[in-house]
């Protein structure tokens, strides 16, 4: 890969790294009864837009779980990037540096989970 496919890589990365972020500040546990009951649904079919909902979750799910696999000081690195309010303390390590190496670890990881970055 030469020096542009490089950067449009990390950038397509760090473009699912924010979309993952605006989708964990929105989660809210579900908690109580169902606001529809089972058997009422109006026709069965999906509008579009719920069908792009259930596709976006499934990615961002998948983006969750490759953030929960990397190692833990890459992961610390990733969710004080990307909004999470934590403090982590590990042995000193260049923050820059860890994070490019998870940036480039998530590559990795998206590929084999079938998380299109491009």
């Amino acid at each position: 890969m030469g020096i542009r496919e490089d950067q449009a890589a990390v950038a397509a990365v760090v473009g699912l790294l924010e979309d993952w972020a605006a989708w964990q500040k929105g989660f809210r546990m579900k908690l109580g009864y169902p606001t529809k009951s089972a058997g009422m649904a109006c026709s069965g079919a999906s509008s579009f837009e719920d069908l792009c909902d259930e596709s976006d979750n499934e990615v961002m799910r998948k983006v969750d779980a490759c953030v929960s696999d990397l190692p833990a000081i890459q992961g610390a690195a990733v969710l004080r990037r990307y909004g999470v309010a934590a403090v982590f303390r590990f042995p000193r390590a260049n923050y820059e540096d860890v994070l490019c190496d998870a940036h480039l670890a998530l590559m990795g990881m998206f590929a084999k989970k079938g998380v299109a970055t491009a």
